[in-house]
């Protein structure tokens, strides 16, 4: 899973290269610490560049900021629940 964690300060050609690598389709913007601030899609870059963004953009640029997501200690159901 670490490998679809990309830096905050990389460029969108660096998440389509983890998206690539990976093979799922997304990774996770992290900050220095890893914290979370925000996921980047296969569909959230080509929407960011039908609007112009250009692949040395920030991958903030067009990255979802405000992403869904489950506690560790959330019940397996309130989570199946989310999905």
């Amino acid at each position: 899973w670490q490998d679809i964690l990309v830096q905050q300060h990389a460029t969108v050609q660096d998440a389509l290269i983890a998206i690539d690598k990976s093979g799922l389709q997304l990774v996770l913007v992290v900050d220095e610490q890893s914290h979370l601030l925000g996921t980047l899609s296969d569909g959230d870059i080509r929407r960011g560049l039908l609007k112009g963004v250009t692949l040395t953009d920030n991958v903030k640029s067009c990255m979802h900021v405000n992403p869904l997501t489950a506690r560790e200690h959330d019940h397996p159901e309130a989570i199946l629940s989310l999905m």
